[in-house]
């Protein structure tokens, strides 16, 4: 069945300081699939994305884990894609960086496919969309559930310090918050898991009017609209169910935890919750990040392993999530020095920031170092792909590469008063990290 649907024509985004103009169109289908189209016919493929407003944050409590379980399952069949189909159709048809993530916020499908071969992504994700619940088995189920576990044992429990990043999130985010829950779950909350708890879940959340689906490359546009409408159209919407929300969590003083685990220097974790994801003092605190250990500034690692060198290796970055964001520094000691060594110079480097801010040629360089990397990175499609996604959820669409590069228009005293206000030295999470033979390789806290 063919769906006719209305498509503004696409329209150039603004260009910032040499940064490409970027043409879009934007359509919402009568069940609430929103659907990005930018057509560019330089190189005959096409980045393509279908991301759920769907993930950990919006799973059962008792259910941990059940958002990453289903794109596992969607995967390996639905009504009409036999078991083991689905990457065999992609890679017969030349795809490739064909994959799903799933975070906090979101549950996306992603590929990059010849322009001849655009309808058949739409048409699997469409059967995703509308014909995966009648697929599922307690057999497939089953399966991936153990998949999931072993990839946990994988990924954290056989990783030193793999349970830091969980460690964070527990401690800055409080219980029932949907951070608060580790990002990879262990699976044991999904013990006895069967088909109606899954179909459930799946007919409320994994829905068109939840969704957004992005074509970015090499195709004609009104074909697009037809397969859209074709594969997409008859699909009912969802039953509206509002998502989890909590504000950003706020620490009204410092915490320390010990961490033991196999590692073989000692390390100092310092975390703070931080602006979400587009609001005031992200953007700063992404250009921190850069000063701080990015290749062309690197204050910290010019004082703590250049200049002092108490320290092996220095980290810092903003995680930018939609209900609170984190702010992360991580050193690892030098032979002979400690955490609380390395704290104390970390504070030293943080204090000058906040007083005084970068000079220019610092911050020009961190500015620089934050969006190169970027900007080369949507010469490839599936990324640009990503970007206009993320825009749409925002509702910054029409001004999206505007939106994206704001840290251009970024001042020193900007960025010394976002550090001051965002990274108070009273207000935060330190973890120790330290050397123990008889610790689990991913660590346990201690006294």
């Amino acid at each position: 069945m063919l769906l006719a649907f209305a498509v503004s024509p696409p329209r150039p985004a603004r260009a910032t300081q040499g940064t490409p103009a970027l043409s879009l169109g934007r359509a919402v289908l009568p069940n609430g699939l929103t659907v990005v189209l930018a057509p560019d016919h330089a190189v005959p493929v096409v980045g393509m994305e279908l991301c759920y407003r769907v993930g950990s944050r919006d799973e059962p409590e008792a259910r941990p884990g059940l958002a990453e379980l289903v794109p596992r399952l969607m995967v390996r069949a639905t009504m009409h894609v036999a078991e083991g189909q689905y990457d065999r159709a992609l890679d017969a048809a030349g795809a490739s960086a064909s994959r799903w993530t799933v975070d906090r916020d979101r549950t996306c499908f992603r590929t990059t496919v010849p322009a001849a071969a655009v309808a058949l992504p739409l048409w699997l994700w469409s059967e995703q969309m509308g014909f995966f619940t009648g697929r599922l088995e307690q057999r497939l189920i089953d399966q991936q559930v153990v998949t999931l576990r072993n990839e946990h044992a994988q990924k954290v429990e056989n990783v030193p310090l793999g349970h830091l990043s969980d460690l964070e999130s527990a401690r800055i985010y409080p219980p029932g918050h949907p951070y608060h829950a580790p990002a990879l779950p262990d699976g044991d909350g999904l013990r006895g898991m069967g088909v109606p708890e899954v179909r459930a879940f799946v007919e409320a959340q994994y829905t068109p009017d939840r969704a957004t689906l992005v074509l970015s490359g090499d195709f004609d546009l009104s074909r697009a609209v037809d397969l859209v409408g074709k594969y997409f159209g008859t699909i009912p919407r969802g039953p509206g169910w509002p998502r989890r929300t909590f504000g950003p969590p706020v620490l009204t003083g410092q915490t320390r935890l010990r961490i033991a685990a196999r590692v073989e220097q000692p390390s100092v974790t310092l975390v703070w919750p931080t602006a979400p994801f587009y609001q005031a003092g992200d953007a700063e605190l992404e250009v921190v990040g850069e000063l701080l250990a990015g290749p062309r500034a690197g204050l910290l690692r010019l004082k703590l392993v250049d200049e002092l060198r108490i320290a092996s290796s220095v980290a810092a970055h903003q995680y930018s999530r939609r209900l609170g964001s984190l702010f992360v520094i991580h050193a690892t000691a030098a032979p002979g020095h400690g955490p609380d060594e390395l704290a104390a110079a970390i504070d030293d480097v943080l204090r000058s920031l906040q007083k005084a801010g970068p000079n220019d040629y610092l911050m020009r360089g961190s500015i620089a170092g934050y969006l190169i990397g970027k900007l080369f990175a949507i010469e490839a499609h599936a990324a640009r792909a990503d970007l206009y996604g993320r825009c749409e959820e925002l509702g910054i669409l029409s001004n999206c590469v505007d939106g994206w590069t704001r840290s251009f228009l970024l001042n020193a005293a900007q960025i010394s008063s976002a550090a001051a206000r965002e990274l108070p030295l009273g207000r935060r999470l330190v973890i120790e990290a330290v050397p123990a033979a008889d610790a689990p390789i991913a660590g346990e806290l201690r006294p």
